[in-house]
């Protein structure tokens, strides 16, 4: 096997796996997206549809248009990106000076501070402060 057969091989792998684990339901979101609504089994209309004269696309942005439309959806949008912001900050404050000296740690140190930093996070959780 050529080293530029064995690269495309280890690549080829996380690939496969991003394409099937977001790639692929981003795509299946995508198509419901652009459906209608429907009573049934699925509960939206199909995108192909076939008649006697062929094949036909069905898309419709209405949804879309109702999206951008009320305002409640882009105030949602917002409170959720700004809780975002929150909880990364919040997580980079308290993660940070417990990573910083773990990471620098000697190695006979290494497992007791790594034991700390767990007991600490099962006190929180135990205590009821992060829930």
């Amino acid at each position: 096997m050529s080293e530029t057969a064995r690269r495309w091989a280890v690549l080829a792998l996380p690939y496969a796996w991003l394409v099937l684990f977001f790639l692929l339901p981003f795509a299946i979101v995508f198509k419901i997206s652009l459906a209608e609504q429907a009573i049934g089994i699925p509960p939206y209309t199909p995108l192909l549809i076939h008649d006697e004269v062929g094949w036909h696309v069905a898309a419709s942005t209405a949804n879309y248009a109702l999206l951008l439309g009320d305002w409640l959806y882009a105030v949602a949008f917002f409170n959720a990106l700004k809780f975002a912001a929150i909880a990364t900050a919040l997580c980079l404050l308290l993660a940070y000076p417990m990573a910083y000296p773990m990471a620098y740690a000697i190695a006979r140190a290494a497992p007791r501070s790594a034991g700390a930093g767990c007991c600490c996070c099962w006190w929180c959780c135990r205590s009821g402060r992060v829930s």
